[in-house]
């Protein structure tokens, strides 16, 4: 349940998270820069940013994703890559990238 990264060979690992948590359903923006994860480091799951590079995590929610059916990867990046979009419950949020 870490995130890691390769070139298009698959010849060249790279870890990018290294926790004793669960990061999740990692996702590029739209320039492919930047990734945004799910991580339960604190113990509910929170949208995470990172450059591509694992440098810079920053946590973006303060109200968690969860859910009766959502195990922490409820969230997805808006068409403009500006925001993310997310449930808690029976709500849908919408919060921008740097929160």
């Amino acid at each position: 349940y870490e995130i890691y990264s390769s070139n298009q060979n698959g010849d060249s690992l790279s870890r990018l998270t290294n926790s004793s948590s669960y990061e999740l359903k990692p996702l590029f923006d739209g320039r492919r820069d930047n990734i945004a994860f799910s991580s339960n480091s604190t113990v509910d799951y929170h949208i995470y940013t990172m450059k591509k590079d694992g440098s810079g995590i920053q946590r973006v929610t303060t109200l968690p994703i969860a859910g009766y059916h959502n195990q922490g990867i409820g969230f997805s990046w808006s068409p403009d890559y500006g925001k993310f979009v997310y449930s808690h419950y029976t709500k849908l949020y919408r919060i921008d990238r740097d929160g």
